[in-house]
């Protein structure tokens, strides 16, 4: 199915004049469980307008031709609704947003979205069914696996800034990315746990270039944590 788009006049403007590209995008589908991510975009965007984003899957479109106009509009122009009552309800007339509908596959068109924006994609996380989870179609993990830029799942009632984060480290220049991400997001005086889990001696023998580094691991995250401290200190 072809992504159609309704967007608001103010992204409207925004994207004629190129300058649609707000850093933060948030996901939302107009339920309860996406309320956290919109709280936690409004307090990590610096200024400026949030953009909001949601994706109608294609099998939500039916067939509306009695109504004169194409299934897919009308129901952009519901959920644009509802996303419009849900951003009112949950982050009030405070600060200014843009909305943005499309359909398609949702992580796809997220990650697509975001990639385009150049935007870090912030979005909830709701109660996974066990089958879900055990099936690896979890929609956040789905999201994650899609997405080439930055994307931050945030649970019900958690705490932002994060106080504590524990940064997952490989030894590679994406993981440094990643922790340098999260410190940036994280509180002044966050509690940070760096990790590393080595690879079973079976599949991989110690100084291979293949797990980033050479000699003790212990060694090595060591010097990458330092490589941290002077970043951020």
């Amino acid at each position: 199915m072809a992504i159609s788009a309704v967007v608001s006049p103010a992204a409207q403007r925004r994207e004629t004049s190129g300058e649609l590209n707000p850093g933060i995008l948030v996901a939302t589908d107009g339920r309860e469980q996406s309320d956290p991510a919109l709280r936690a975009a409004r307090r990590l965007v610096a200024g400026g307008p949030l953009g909001v984003l949601t994706v109608l899957p294609p099998h939500a479109t039916q067939d509306a031709s009695e109504f004169g106009e194409s299934a897919e509009l009308l129901d952009a122009i519901a959920r644009q609704t509802v996303v419009e009552a849900q951003v009112h309800r949950v982050l009030g007339d405070g600060i200014e947003t843009w909305i943005e509908v499309r359909s398609g596959y949702p992580p796809t068109v997220l990650a697509a979205s975001a990639a385009s924006h150049r935007a870090l994609l912030v979005a909830g996380i709701g109660r996974p069914r066990v089958m879900d989870r055990l099936r690896g179609d979890e929609s956040a993990l789905r999201l994650v696996r899609e997405a080439r830029t930055p994307v931050l799942v945030v649970a019900p009632f958690s705490a932002l800034p994060p106080r504590r984060v524990v940064i997952a480290m490989d030894f590679s220049e994406s993981s440094l990315a990643a922790a340098r991400l999260a410190l940036g997001l994280a509180a002044p005086a966050a509690e940070v746990i760096v990790a590393h889990v080595a690879p079973r001696s079976s599949e991989i023998a110690w100084g291979s270039g293949a797990v980033g580094y050479h000699g003790d691991p212990d060694v090595a995250l060591e010097n990458w944590v330092r490589q941290l401290k002077r970043r951020y200190n």
